[in-house]
């Protein structure tokens, strides 16, 4: 698989971006992440419908994963992403007004986390969907 330099100077953008809005934990981060992951999902629905060959195949992957990931994400508080909140800014107080404050950052940490993970996991059924699709048509030739 080539990817153009166009491409990977857009993915550094993109995960810069997302780290610097982990790295907030502001309710911005949060909500853009929602926002996007979201307009993402609807966006391949109508890209499914009006692409073909490997970009639909992608588009349906994206969608399978993405939509799936939607539907069986119930809770964004895990305890792996308590683990990197931990690491990264230390353990969260357990008493008084610091704790009330740093336990909502750790949530809107923890709400992006779960939104770019969310993201990654339907980009990545869009790149297997478009993987076993070439295949298909290697083999078929």
């Amino acid at each position: 698989m080539k990817f153009s330099l166009r491409t990977l100077l857009v993915a550094a953008l993109l995960i810069s971006v997302a780290c610097a809005l982990l790295a907030s934990r502001s309710e911005y981060g949060s909500t853009i992440t929602q926002a996007a992951y979201q307009f993402s999902l609807l966006a391949a629905l109508v890209a499914t419908i009006y692409r073909s060959g490997a970009q639909r195949a992608f588009w349906i992957g994206y969608s399978i994963f993405g939509w799936g990931r939607l539907w069986l994400e119930m809770d964004p508080v895990r305890r792996y992403g308590v683990s990197i909140h931990e690491f990264l800014y230390g353990e969260v107080p357990t008493e008084g007004v610091a704790a009330i404050h740093h336990q909502e950052l750790m949530y809107r940490f923890l709400r992006t986390l779960a939104n770019l993970e969310s993201i990654v996991i339907a980009l990545l059924g869009g790149c297997l969907a478009a993987f076993l699709y070439r295949r298909r048509e290697k083999a078929n030739r």
